[in-house]
């Protein structure tokens, strides 16, 4: 290898680095978020799968369908993340945005293979071949800035319950690098130009592990088969007759196999929990016109990143009459028309186009779950398309302004200060669109502003966000906004409900249960809440057997055993409410209120040091709990421990308990205290 190809390998590892490491650090502050309540809670902190070990917790990685969809690897990543940080979502972030940089990465490295791959293959023109590696650079550089540091990738990156989107690209990205690597050898292998069977080799191989690997942690890389073929058509030039197109098509059979086994499992999945019923109601013709605006839109978003959505709604009136709906159809079709017109000398541009359109068919409504018409996490991967695009554009830009005689110095200057300034404004917006993902409330506040009459969900899920923050009349007023916008959905009268019944108002609560049980018999979450109001009325076996009924819906139900163990308890049957607590926090291990339940009955027979704990690990997760404080304290003084106990107390009064000052004043004054 000559030095001048070392000094070219060595800068283009540099430039990838270096655009890698800005995209990490962009995303660096998603570590001051914390979860959301979408999915964060299902996939993360309410997932007692994550603290199982060994081969109960693969077997059900690899075999569950949470959410209709199967991603097992996105599942194992979780958990070693909890192996290392717990409940602290900071470390989540951390490695959602280590997973981005390396993408980033992967992006600019991709670009320079492509380009290589079209010089190898003759799918450049002369003058474009016998260009230096300086556009090459170009065009990789403006790729990956605009790839990784958009603010499109923020809900992709900032979102952890998108770990998939991050993980599966990973693993695609690498797996397109593995197969350019095997398309190399299949050049110069003996039989290939007579059409043979193809040499399933080590890159080979790789490249099917990678795709393995990619959709085990999302099922939207069921494309990779499709994407591997435009690669053959271009830039790698391996489509030129039917009789090479055989073994092309050939070595794709065991990735179309995989792909076609796992679509039609997700879609039994999503179909199975219910998740396709909205899609269904809305005529093809719709969907086909949604589809069409969303494309336009997506690269419309990619152009001008302002106005993003966590939650896009679903149109209400859909006809091609509408001038919204007729320039869609009418841009997608002719930019069709245009790149195929242009494929004959240019092919870059069908084969961009058609990665992007194939990408993103999955998600474009047609049998898609969700009511949302579009989102930005869907673009994670189909992007590719169109910022190698643009890297090409921007390229060619380069090499003209390389090539003028007058005013060269200028107008290259004048591009490297608007790509400059390009980057940075990126960078701003992601790091403001960052901000709208650090917790529920801020989130579900950015839609509600831009949308106040259409989402019913995001008034729910900002009730379970106040909810989770104390603020119960406005978590109880979301919830009802929800119902007037949708009182088709049992989800927030059950979050009503519980709010009720949490601030101890159970006439107002059982109502909502009922309503939501007379609806759907076999919902656990509104047996178990009932359980907890009817057990506040004083209703005891009727709440037992609430909470009973909830547990044989759904075993394992963290809530259920919590709230039964509150009936036991207020009917004196504190062995058996004692037992359910253990069965609460060995669940959910998160929930302080497990362990102030079973304190307070341990405290009550006399189990001081057991209690103790108890208190310690409720005031770890929760260091607000004023009467918890209060009573530890308590159990201090009874074995002794004066010091700590005044320790307490102090705390208890620093929160504002009355009662805790007081009996600061009383420990104070005792003799040795």
């Amino acid at each position: 290898m000559s030095d001048a190809a070392v000094r070219d390998g060595r800068m283009r590892f540099a430039l990838a680095a270096v655009i890698a490491f800005l995209a990490f650090a962009v995303f660096l502050p998603s570590m001051q978020n914390g979860f959301v309540d979408w999915d964060d809670d299902l996939y993360v902190y309410n997932n007692p799968w994550l603290r199982a070990k060994g081969p109960a917790f693969i077997t059900w990685a690899w075999t569950n369908l949470i959410s209709g969809s199967w991603f097992p690897l996105t599942w194992m990543s979780y958990a070693l993340d909890h192996s290392v940080w717990g409940a602290d979502p900071a470390g989540y972030h951390l490695t959602n945005s280590i997973l981005h940089g390396a993408n980033t990465f992967l992006v600019v490295w991709l670009v320079f293979l492509l380009f290589e791959a079209a010089k190898a293959n003759g799918a450049l023109s002369p003058a474009s071949a016998a260009r230096g590696s300086r556009d090459m650079l170009v065009a990789g550089g403006i790729a990956g800035i605009l790839f990784g540091l958009h603010p499109l990738r923020v809900e992709s990156v900032a979102w952890i319950a998108e770990r998939k989107d991050v993980l599966c690209a990973f693993f695609f990205l690498l797996g397109l690098t593995a197969y350019l690597a095997y398309a190399r050898t299949r050049e110069h292998a003996p039989a290939a130009d007579a059409g043979a069977a193809f040499p399933v080799n080590a890159r080979y191989v790789l490249t099917l592990v990678l795709f393995m690997l990619a959709i085990a942690s999302k099922p939207m890389a069921v494309t990779f088969p499709v994407v591997l073929l435009i690669l053959d058509w271009y830039p790698l030039n391996r489509i030129t007759s039917r009789r090479r197109l055989v073994p092309v098509l050939a070595e794709k059979i065991p990735f179309v196999a995989l792909s076609l086994a796992v679509s039609l499992v997700t879609i039994k999945a999503q179909s199975s929990a219910g998740y396709l019923l909205y899609r269904q109601a809305v005529p093809l013709t719709d969907r086909l016109l949604v589809a069409a605006e969303a494309l336009v839109l997506y690269l419309r978003n990619l152009i001008v990143p302002t106005g993003l959505m966590p939650l896009y709604p679903y149109p209400s009136h859909i006809t091609l009459l509408s001038l919204r709906y007729l320039f869609a159809t009418a841009f997608v079709c002719g930019a069709f028309a245009i790149a195929v017109l242009l494929a004959k000398k240019q092919k870059i541009w069908l084969a961009a186009g058609g990665y992007y359109l194939v990408t993103l068919l999955p998600v474009l409504g047609f049998i898609q779950a969700g009511e949302q018409s579009m989102a930005d996490r869907y673009t994670y991967l189909p992007c590719l398309g169109p910022v190698i695009a643009a890297g090409t554009i921007a390229a060619r830009g380069w090499v003209w302004a390389d090539s003028l005689r007058r005013w060269r110095s200028f107008v290259m200057y004048a591009a490297c200060g608007a790509a400059l300034a390009g980057t940075l404004v990126l960078a701003l917006l992601t790091m403001k669109q960052i901000g709208i993902w650090h917790d529920s409330v801020t989130l579900w506040d950015h839609v509600i502003r831009h949308e106040p009459d259409r989402l019913y969900i995001a008034y729910n899920n900002r009730g379970v966000g106040y909810k989770d923050r104390g603020m119960y009349d406005r978590a109880i007023a979301d919830y009802t906004k929800a119902i007037e916008l949708n009182p088709r959905d049992a989800r927030p009268y059950v979050n009503r409900a519980i709010a009720y019944a949490e601030t101890n108002q159970p006439g107002r609560a059982i109502p909502d249960f009922d309503a939501v049980i007379s609806r759907e018999p076999d919902n656990a979450d509104a047996y178990a809440g009932r359980g907890l109001a009817l057990a506040q009325a004083g209703r005891f076996d009727e709440a037992i057997e609430d909470c009973s009924i909830a547990l044989l819906l759904r075993p394992g139900h963290a809530d259920a055993y919590l709230n039964r163990g509150v009936a036991y308890e207020r009917d004196g049957r504190l062995v058996q409410a004692l037992d359910d607590y253990g069965r609460a926090a060995a669940l959910n291990p998160y929930d302080h209120l497990a362990y102030v339940n079973r304190g307070n009955i341990l405290g009550t027979m006399g189990r001081y040091p057991e209690a103790i704990d108890d208190y310690t690990k409720a005031l770890d997760l929760k260091p607000d709990l004023a009467k918890t404080y209060l009573d530890r304290g308590g159990l201090y003084l009874k074995t002794g421990s004066a010091g700590r106990a005044a320790a307490d107390f102090q705390q208890a009064c620093m929160l504002g308990s009355e009662d805790g000052c007081a009996a600061l004043r009383i420990v104070k004054g005792r003799p040795g205290a």
